[in-house]
């Protein structure tokens, strides 16, 4: 059951076989506290030429500190949308995750309304 009132209700509009069968997908839900580990975790232990990811944050505040965080570490290539940019500079950097080979997307749910990411 979604979270929220008794008098909403989830739809789910997404196919489980949405997603083509070669892309490799997983989620996880973090606690606050945990999240800066489980990021640096997730991204030290699968960073190759082909890796990557989304992270999905609940304000672009969030979403822009951590790209600020791993920006500087210089370990991967860093992409940040969220709703606290121009809409220019979204598209612009949708268009650059897009045509990468690797890198992490950190944004906002501005992101997660189907717009899609090979």
């Amino acid at each position: 059951k979604a979270i929220g009132r008794e008098e909403y209700a989830f739809v789910d509009v997404i196919q489980d076989d949405h997603a083509p069968e070669h892309i490799d997908q997983h989620y996880t839900v973090v606690p606050t506290e945990r999240m800066t580990e489980s990021l640096w975790r997730f991204t030290r232990g699968n960073v190759g030429p082909d890796f990557k990811a989304v992270a999905i944050f609940m304000t672009g505040r969030i979403a822009a500190y951590y790209a600020d965080a791993f920006r500087k570490a210089g370990t991967l290539a860093v992409f940040e949308i969220h709703a606290r940019r121009s809409q220019k500079q979204r598209t612009e950097e949708s268009e650059k995750f897009r045509a990468a080979s690797s890198g992490i997307l950190f944004t906002s749910d501005v992101s997660s309304r189907g717009l899609d990411y090979p």
